[in-house]
C-alpha cells in the first residue's frame, strides 16, 4: 500500500463517523429554528452554506489530512531530490515507481472519495471551500 493509499484510508476511517455526527448536528440546527422545516432549512443554510459538510469536525479532519498530504508530498520531493539517491534509470527500478511523486491534496481528499464511498462523496460535494491558508512564510496552514 502506498503512503497516499494509507493516508486516504485513515482519512475515510475518520471522516465516516464524523459525517454521521454532522448529520445529527445539522438536523438539530434545523429543529432548533422552531419554524416550518423549509424556512428552518433556509435560515440554517444562511449561516452554514455548505450544509452538514461545514460541521467543524469535518473541517478539522479535512485540514488534518490536507496538511498530512502536503507533508508527504514535501518528504517525497525531498527524497527524490536527495544527492544520496542513485539516479533513476541506471538499471535499478525504484521501489515506488508506481506511486506518484506528488498528489494534490484536493484530488486525494475530495476527488478520490467517489470510487471508494459514493455516499460519502455526495455528502462532501457541498465542501466547496478550502479552509487552508498561508502563513507569513508562504507555508500552507
Amino acid at each position: 500500500m502506498s503512503p497516499y493509499d494509507s493516508l486516504f484510508r485513515d482519512y475515510l476511517e475518520e471522516l465516516r463517523p464524523a459525517r454521521d455526527e454532522a448529520v445529527r448536528w445539522w438536523d438539530s440546527l434545523i429543529q432548533s429554528e422552531g419554524k416550518d422545516p423549509e424556512s428552518a432549512y433556509t435560515q440554517v443554510r444562511l449561516r452554514w452554506p455548505a450544509g452538514p459538510a461545514s460541521y467543524p469536525r469535518i473541517i478539522t479532519i479535512y485540514r488534518k489530512y490536507y496538511l498530512a498530504c502536503v507533508v508527504l508530498n514535501e518528504e517525497r520531493e525531498a527524497a527524490r531530490a536527495s544527492p544520496s539517491r542513485p539516479s533513476a534509470g541506471w538499471g535499478e527500478d525504484d521501489e515506488d515507481d508506481d506511486v506518484p511523486a506528488f498528489v494534490p491534496p484536493v484530488r486525494l481528499l475530495l476527488d478520490g472519495i467517489e470510487p471508494a464511498d459514493p455516499e460519502l462523496s455526495r455528502f462532501m460535494e457541498a465542501f466547496v471551500f478550502s479552509p487552508m491558508g498561508l502563513d507569513v512564510n508562504g507555508r500552507i496552514t
